[in-house]
C-alpha cells in the first residue's frame, strides 16, 4: 500500500481510541450517569466547585443540558449546590464524598480492565504503547 492509499491517520486514531474507551466503560460496569454525567463529575473533581454555567462551558454543552446533568448527579447525591460566597444569588456545584467514591471506583475498574488488556500484549507491543505516551500527551494538550 502506498502512502496515498493509507487511510487517514486521524480517522484511524479517533476510531480506535473511541473503541478502547467504550470497551473500558463497558468493563467498568453499567452506570446510570452516562458519559456526560461522569465527565461533569470528573470536571468538578479536577477543577473544584463552580457555577453550572462555568461547568457547561468547560464541558462544551448548553446550559439547559448541564442543568439536567447536575440535577441527575444531585439526585444520586454525587454533587450538592452551595451558595456562591462571591454572589449570594448564585450557586456553586461541588462534588460530595459519595461522588468522589463513585468516580474513583469507576476509574479503578477501568484501570484494572486496561491493565488486563495490557498484560495480554507482547512485551514489544507494551513497549510501543509506552513509547507513544509522550506523543499522545502532546495530542491531548
Amino acid at each position: 500500500m502506498t502512502r496515498h492509499e493509507t487511510p487517514d491517520l486521524a480517522a484511524q486514531l479517533q476510531v480506535r481510541l473511541g473503541r478502547l474507551v467504550r470497551a473500558l466503560r463497558k468493563e467498568a460496569g453499567p452506570t446510570d450517569l452516562g458519559a456526560g454525567g461522569i465527565s461533569a463529575l470528573a470536571m468538578l473533581m479536577k477543577s473544584g466547585p463552580m457555577r453550572a454555567s462555568a461547568l457547561a462551558e468547560a464541558e462544551g454543552i448548553a446550559p439547559a443540558s448541564i442543568t439536567r446533568v447536575v440535577n441527575t448527579l444531585e439526585s444520586y447525591e454525587f454533587v450538592r449546590r452551595a451558595p456562591d460566597p462571591s454572589d449570594g444569588r448564585a450557586q456553586l456545584v461541588e462534588v460530595t464524598d459519595r461522588g468522589r467514591e463513585v468516580l474513583q471506583a469507576g476509574h479503578s475498574a477501568k484501570v484494572d480492565a486496561l491493565r488486563a488488556r495490557l498484560a495480554a500484549l507482547t512485551p514489544a507491543e507494551r513497549d510501543a504503547i509506552e513509547a507513544a505516551l509522550p506523543v499522545l500527551e502532546k495530542l491531548a494538550d
